[in-house]
């Protein structure tokens, strides 16, 4: 039997009916396990199989704590990129004016 040459499934346009079809196993009651045979089965290397796995049910997971939550998008919590950019211009503007030696400036 011929063996598909080993892929990154997640950046491959054709892994989304293969995403859909993990997460149609998944509702029908079939254990991880299973879908990873069946996937191996197919011609998957069993690493891919298990990330494929992961980023199907790991994208189900987080639509779902988006419903949950009210919607999407990021903000809220946190401080993000620009308050962390603010905080490191802050401290080496005050490490330039007080001399201090371990940052840079």
């Amino acid at each position: 039997m011929a063996r598909r040459r080993s892929r990154d499934p997640i950046e491959s346009p054709a892994a989304d009916p293969v995403i859909q079809n993990i997460l149609d196993m998944r509702e029908s009651g079939s254990s991880r396990a299973e879908i990873r045979r069946q996937l191996v089965a197919q011609g998957y290397e069993e690493q891919d199989a298990r990330r494929m796995i992961d980023q199907a049910l790991g994208s189900q997971k987080s639509a779902m704590a988006s419903r949950d939550r009210g919607g999407g998008g990021g903000g809220g919590g946190g401080l993000g990129l620009l308050g962390t950019i603010g905080i490191l211009a802050l401290v080496n503007l005050l490490s330039y004016v007080f001399d201090w030696g371990w940052f840079f400036y």
